[in-house]
């Protein structure tokens, strides 16, 4: 049988491909990552959670508007129909069943 885990440790190797530079290997500089205080830390979370809750109250402001917009096109729609004439109340369809001479 197989042992599958060393093929693949180095097929992982070969999908990663040059990595650039063509100094060597153990050339990879690592990230210089500042130590925030407790305060700064504090600060950052509030401020990405502003960004959460406004991102919340936009998209349900939004809804809002929408809603209102359609409401708006509604009552516009009702009063075009009004004025050319033809009633808002439509018949009901069940009422219509058996009164086509067609089918009697």
């Amino acid at each position: 049988m197989d042992d599958a885990g060393a093929d693949m440790e180095m097929d992982m190797e070969s999908m990663m491909g040059d990595t650039g530079g063509g100094e060597g290997e153990g050339t990879v500089k690592a990230a210089v990552v500042p130590e925030l205080t407790q305060i700064e830390q504090t600060t950052l979370a509030l401020q990405q959670l502003g960004i959460i809750l406004s991102v919340a109250f936009l998209v349900s402001f939004l809804f809002m508007v929408m809603m209102a917009v359609e409401k708006v096109w509604e009552q516009l729609r009702g009063d075009y129909k009004n004025c050319k004439g033809k009633s808002q109340q439509e018949e009901d369809p069940a009422a219509l069943v058996g009164t086509f001479k067609r089918y009697k």
